[in-house]
């Protein structure tokens, strides 16, 4: 008998998404720190509490190390995939390209205060979000909704970061400036008009991180969901046509 999958359809999209920030995160030498953040969003969106004790309001020490070692196994598992699904690099050593449309120093995000503290300290307080995300569903007498689960753990982040001693909150910030002043340097320009099949390849490869980039801000903004598909030849595959949605 087939073993069954580890993930679902919906988780399955969720990480082939993921693949180009994979890419450009390997690119730029900051992989895993892209990895942390990424398996944070995951356990955001589908937290291992949840997924074997369902909605308990409060573990015991043993079901307690029984989260701690599923979301250790589930953090392998994450790194497996995407050592395993790994996007090809050009021998030209083409960088990850900004968005052509969006093209400029003001084109990256630079990251929140909470995004940089999270990464060092989050799993030490992991703990006492799920308490509260637990006491809200328990007053409400029903699940979260995922955009509940965001604000309520977002609040709850930003509480515990305000109660941090002023020598933590000056390391965060210092990593914090130094990241915004690298999130809003000018990108490498794209190469110019006549153009290699590799550079059209590493347009296509690129294509899906652009797009996210385009969408997301509309996305958060508007609350709606977008979906595009898009098709072409891809130069890789002897200009056979593909597509990806």
């Amino acid at each position: 008998m087939p073993a069954q999958p580890w993930a679902t359809p919906e988780q399955w999209s969720w990480l082939t998404q993921q693949q180009p920030a994979a890419q450009e995160a390997r690119l730029t030498s900051r992989y895993t720190t892209w990895l942390n953040e990424t398996c944070h969003s995951w356990f955001l969106k589908w937290p291992e509490r949840e997924r074997l004790f369902g909605e308990a309001e409060k573990l015991t020490p043993e079901q307690e190390d029984a989260v701690a070692k599923a979301v250790k196994a589930r953090r392998a598992q994450l790194g497996t995939w995407f050592n395993n699904h790994r996007t090809k690099t050009r021998a030209n050593g083409y960088k990850v390209a900004p968005l052509p449309i969006l093209d400029g120093p003001s084109n990256k995000r630079a990251p929140h205060v909470r995004e940089v503290w999270c990464r060092e300290f989050y799993d030490g307080h992991r703990a006492t979000v799920e308490a509260t995300l637990a006491a809200r569903r328990a007053e409400l007498g029903r699940k979260l909704t995922r955009q509940e689960t965001l604000s309520i753990t977002r609040t709850e982040i930003d509480r515990l970061y305000s109660l941090e001693s002023p020598e933590v909150k000056a390391d965060v910030f210092r990593r914090w400036e130094e990241e915004k002043a690298v999130a809003r340097a000018t990108p490498e320009k794209v190469a110019g008009q006549d153009r290699l099949p590799e550079q059209y390849q590493h347009a296509v490869d690129n294509a899906p991180l652009w797009i996210e980039r385009a969408l997301a801000p509309i996305a958060e903004a508007s609350g709606w969901c977008f979906t595009v598909i898009a098709a072409g030849p891809v130069p890789e595959n002897d200009g056979e046509i593909s597509s990806i949605a």
